[in-house]
C-alpha cells in the first residue's frame, strides 16, 4: 500500500490520496504492534529454549527473570492489538456540535452551564494541543 501513495495517479486524485494516507496510517500501527508482538514472542521461545537447555544456573535464572516480564506483557500486547483490530465507526471522524444551555431553574442553572461550557472548552483545546482527538 505504501508504493501506491506515490503513484502519480493517485497523488494527484486528492480524494484518493487523502483516503489511502488515512488507511496506511490505521493500518501502520496494527503492523508495527504485530511486529513487536511476533518479535516478543520469537524472544519467550528462546528464553524457554534457553531454561531448558542452559547449565549455567545464572543465565537461566536471567531468562526466567525475562520471562516473568514478557509473558504480562505478551498479554497486554495482544489485547491493544485485539482492541486495534476492532472496526471503526464511521462516524468517529465526523464533527460534532455540543449545546451546552441553562434551561430551568435560575441564575445557579446558568453559573452550572458557564462552567461546564468553560470546562468543555478547555479539556479539548488541551486534547488538541496534544494531537489526540
Amino acid at each position: 500500500m505504501g508504493k501506491n501513495l506515490t503513484d502519480p495517479s493517485i497523488t494527484n486524485d486528492m480524494a484518493k490520496f487523502t483516503a489511502l494516507s488515512k488507511e496506511y496510517k490505521s493500518l501502520e500501527d496494527i503492523a508495527a504492534k504485530y511486529i513487536e508482538l511476533r518479535d516478543l514472542i520469537s524472544n519467550i521461545a528462546n528464553n524457554k529454549e534457553l531454561v531448558k537447555t542452559e547449565k549455567d544456573q545464572e543465565l537461566k535464572e536471567m531468562a526466567l527473570e525475562e520471562l516473568a516480564e514478557q509473558e504480562p506483557y505478551k498479554e497486554k500486547l495482544e489485547e491493544e492489538i485485539r482492541f486495534m483490530l476492532i472496526p471503526k465507526d464511521p462516524e468517529d471522524e465526523k464533527n460534532a456540535m455540543v449545546e451546552i444551555c441553562a434551561g430551568t431553574g435560575g441564575d445557579e442553572v446558568c453559573i452550572f452551564a458557564e462552567d461546564v461550557a468553560h470546562v468543555y472548552s478547555i479539556c479539548r483545546r488541551q486534547r488538541m494541543e496534544s494531537g489526540s482527538r
